[in-house]
């Protein structure tokens, strides 16, 4: 079934998250040449790879993507590791490969950790960071409003509901409250934390959200008794990710080559193995760079594995600048 479904996809060029652009004109393979027992020049290019393509190949892209590696999340040494798998299995089809590093912004990292399981968290843009793990008892603190957080929530972490009032509203009466930390749950059911906008101001506190599984959980066990978390939040500084570009020079032009790109991106979010968003098109993608690293054609090939993506597009831009 999963090789079935490979092959219709590809049929239909959309490349489960990859994609491709070619210049005007048609694509197809070149007249009878050497290279001719590679293929069927007489069968329409689509199909020539169609049925060069294993899914066995793209599965176990994926398996090492995903499973091995794990989340890539940019500018990670997993992100890293990731790239130097696609430029090894480039270079091991004969592509001459470059790699583009570029800087990427300054961002937060953080973790959550509730009786000892670790809980998945977004962080606010402006949150503080916490400068080493933050440990402390967690109050209910309703949805965050000046009479909602108990008498004795100084130097404790606030557990807000999200709703009625702003992300920074309920941070800055957390702060007036004298609490060392902020939690605002979901009020709606997602499989990840919604992330928390401050409105371009800045905390002095860490700022973090969770699941509203996740809050209601915690909320219940604070009703029974006390709650201790803790919460680390990280400057991520200086950091790099880059793109990873395979080439493949037209075997048959007639004067100046046109240029296919195919192209995906191979980091994911945080807390994610990435497979579907998007280790499954940096699969496929590999395997078409496979196929056609024997084809003969009349265009040249540009295989272009972007990083940063998940962060805005970020290694997209840099390699189109």
């Amino acid at each position: 079934m999963v090789k079935k479904s490979l092959k219709v996809i590809l049929a239909s060029a959309v490349i489960l998250g990859g994609s491709v652009y070619t210049a005007p004109g048609a694509f197809h393979l070149a007249p009878k040449s050497a290279e001719a027992a590679y293929h069927n020049p007489d069968k329409p290019f689509h199909q020539n790879i169609i049925a060069r393509f294993k899914s066995e190949n793209a599965m176990r892209h994926l398996s090492y993507l995903s499973e091995t590696i794990g989340p890539r999340v940019a500018g990670t040494e997993e992100e890293r590791t990731a790239a130097n798998y696609i430029k090894n299995e480039l270079e091991h089809y004969g592509y001459e490969v470059s790699t583009q590093e570029f800087s990427i912004p300054d961002r937060l990292s953080g973790s959550l950790s509730v009786g000892g399981e670790e809980l998945q968290i977004r962080l606010a843009t402006g949150s503080a960071p916490t400068n080493g793990p933050l440990a402390g008892e967690v109050v209910l603190a309703g949805l965050g409003k000046p009479g909602d957080f108990p008498a004795d929530t100084a130097g404790k972490i606030a557990l807000i509901q999200r709703g009625e009032i702003s992300f920074w509203d309920k941070a800055a009466n957390a702060i007036q409250a004298g609490a060392v930390g902020v939690i605002i749950y979901d009020n709606a059911d997602a499989l990840v934390p919604p992330t928390p906008s401050l409105g371009g101001q800045e905390s002095s506190i860490p700022v973090a959200a969770v699941t509203k599984a996740d809050g209601e959980k915690m909320a219940a066990e604070i009703q029974q008794g006390t709650l201790t978390a803790i919460l680390e939040v990280e400057s991520m500084t200086n950091q790099t990710s880059q793109n990873v570009i395979a080439v493949k020079k037209a075997t048959h032009a007639k004067g100046k080559a046109d240029i296919v790109y195919v192209s995906a991106h191979y980091d994911s979010v945080p807390y994610s193995p990435g497979a579907s968003d998007n280790g499954s098109g940096t699969s496929v993608t590999l395997e078409m760079a496979r196929i056609l690293s024997k084809m003969p054609t009349n265009k040249e090939l540009r295989f272009v594995f972007v990083g940063a993506e998940e962060i805005g597009l970020l290694g997209s831009e840099y390699y189109v600048s």
